[in-house]
């Protein structure tokens, strides 16, 4: 008797990272997707940012602001949340104070926002440096997307932090997912 690849476990029609072909994001949910690759940037080590003068850590946070930017630029799903996203950071690339949520908490949602970080490079860092390293890129994932990121705090996103070895400096990037809950 001929079993299938199903039935031994093997992942049937997957494209490149794992995902399914022609998808733009996991099929987990029929929610909206949005699903960027940031070519060149990877997450920074917290060791790079803990400790360092503010203008430093401001100069690291408007290079994440521009590939998340350029990376808008070239995507095409979903169309609704791309034009407040790019106005949000052209006002940060261009120094606009932004107006910020001051006060109480917005409500809780029910059903959480999902957010995935892939970090794709050569030398791989210890879960703590890369975890606290993605603090800058999702503020700014919050700030662009206020209505899918209400806040980065527990019971509103769930974030997932994944690291994948590359062979070649011109392959690496980073890998964001933001998907509402």
């Amino acid at each position: 008797m001929k079993t299938d690849d199903t039935e031994r476990g093997n992942p049937v029609n997957k494209g490149r990272r794992g995902f399914l072909k022609n998808s733009p994001c996991l099929q987990v949910s029929p929610s909206p997707c949005l699903r960027l690759w940031l070519p060149g940037y990877h997450t920074p080590s917290l060791n790079r940012t803990a400790g360092k003068h503010w203008a430093k850590v401001r100069r690291m946070r408007l290079e994440t602001a521009d590939a998340l930017y350029e990376a808008l630029r070239y995507t095409k799903e979903p169309k609704e949340w791309i034009p407040k996203a790019a106005q949000v950071l052209s006002q940060i690339l261009f120094k606009v104070p932004l107006e910020t949520r001051r006060g109480k908490k917005p409500d809780k949602p029910e059903v959480p926002a999902y957010l995935r970080i892939e970090r794709v490079a050569c030398v791989l860092l210890d879960e703590e440096n890369f975890k606290g390293g993605t603090k800058g890129l999702t503020d700014l994932l919050r700030y662009a997307f206020p209505t899918v990121l209400l806040d980065d705090g527990p019971g509103y996103v769930v974030m997932e932090h994944v690291q994948t070895k590359c062979a070649k400096r011109c392959e690496e990037g980073t890998w964001v997912e933001l998907r509402l809950g």
